[in-house]
Formats: C-alpha cells, structure tokens, sequence
C-alpha cells in the first residue's frame, strides 16, 4: 500500500465532484453524494435536535466544543447506518435506489455541486 499522498488525494477529490455517476447515469457523483448526504446526514433526528434551537456568539468560541464524544459518536454510527441501507439499496434494488436518491435530491436542489472545502484561501467555500 502507498504512503497518503495528500496531494494525489485533493486532486482526486476535486475531480470526483463533475464524474458521471456510475448507478445513476444523467447525474454527478457530487448530485449522488449530496442526495445520499441528505438521506444519512440531514434527515437524521438527532442531527437536527443537535442543529435544532437558537444560535448563540459563544459558539463562536474554538475552544468551546459544540457536540459531545458521545453524541459524536452517537452520530457516526446512526450515518454509517443509514449509508449502508442506502449502499445495499443501490445494489439490492436500483429503481427503489433511483426513487430515494430522486427524493433526496429535491432536498438539495440548492447546494453546492463542485466545491470541496479543500479549496485555497479566498476561493469560495460552503459556507459562501
């Protein structure tokens, strides 16, 4: 196995972003990833809970942590979960798949499609 290559890696990433999805033809990996996104990560309960309620200016404190280990951890698990049911739908039943994704897809109609976060200083990131 190679040492990482941090270079290879981002170049890797920004490439992926505009690829043709494979399981869905007609759309990006990017569209892919952002609808499977949106069904293991933002339509989870905890996740919004977390997100849920009013933003405060201590937040803006780095040395302040906004989630917990255990919530952290709560959470990963709960969107390993859900992207393995979406993984095993695409292979088990694609129309099904195609349905989800299409659903999901409404939902994120309106985010990024290219950006990575791993842009230089000064280009546009996610939060833009």
């Amino acid at each position: 196995m190679k040492p990482y290559d941090s270079t290879n890696f981002h170049r890797q990433v920004a490439e992926a972003q505009n690829r043709e999805s494979r399981s869905l033809p007609g759309l990006t990996v990017r569209d892919e990833a952002n609808a499977l996104i949106v069904g293991a990560v933002r339509n989870d309960a905890l996740f919004e809970q977390l997100h849920a309620g009013r933003w405060d200016p201590v937040l803006d404190d780095t040395d302040l942590s906004r989630i917990s280990d255990s919530e952290m951890k709560r959470l990963m698990i709960r969107f390993s979960a859900a992207l393995a049911w979406l993984l095993n739908l695409r292979d088990s039943n694609p129309d099904e798949y195609k349905r989800q994704v299409a659903f999901f897809l409404d939902h994120a109609r309106g985010w990024e499609r290219t950006a990575t976060g791993r842009e230089s200083p000064g280009s546009p990131t996610l939060e833009e």
